[in-house]
């Protein structure tokens, strides 16, 4: 699978992750500092793994690719 989509899928699963959490905030009053923490960690993992896995591409001026 072509890196640059793979950062992709990695960055919408993060915002699924996100917009998941915020909806048990906002509806439910079930979190605590638990599951602040342990988002934290989940989100912290995720975006070690996307970095590790697809990097972002360099960017050069001198093939004039900007």
């Amino acid at each position: 699978m072509a890196k640059p989509k793979l950062r992709l899928y990695f960055n919408i699963l993060a915002v699924i992750v996100f917009v998941s959490y915020l909806g048990l905030i906002i509806c439910t009053d079930f979190p605590d500092a638990k599951w602040s923490i342990g988002f934290i960690v989940l989100m912290t993992i995720i975006y070690i793994v996307r970095d590790i896995l697809a990097p972002k591409q360099k960017r050069s001026d001198e093939n004039g690719d900007n």
